[in-house]
């Protein structure tokens, strides 16, 4: 009888695979310094609106946002209807 023998011998070499599948900490410090490296050169530009456009930009958001907000007052809204009408027939079907 081996008593377990054949699966500690599995779960070491799943051990060992999985040591040899990780990076080392060298390869993984260089890359992480490759990156923060990379993202200070890197400049963000950002695109500059006049005072006409910016408040254009501003009205047409917030139209936008208005608009969302009256569809989710009138889903809203649709869903509570049907719920009642739900329950109304439900209670009446019971009776």
């Amino acid at each position: 009888m081996g008593f377990g023998a054949g699966h500690i011998l599995d779960m070491n070499q799943r051990i060992r695979q999985n040591r040899e599948l990780r990076t080392s900490r060298k390869k993984r410090q260089q890359r992480i310094n490759n990156f923060s490296s990379h993202r200070q050169s890197l400049k963000l530009k950002f695109k500059t609106l006049s005072k006409e456009e910016l408040e254009k930009a501003k009205q047409e958001i917030r139209k936008q946002a208005k608009y969302e907000q009256i569809k989710q007052w009138l889903i809203l809204s649709v869903f509570i209807i049907i719920g009642i009408i739900g329950i109304t027939l439900f209670i009446i079907w019971m009776t």
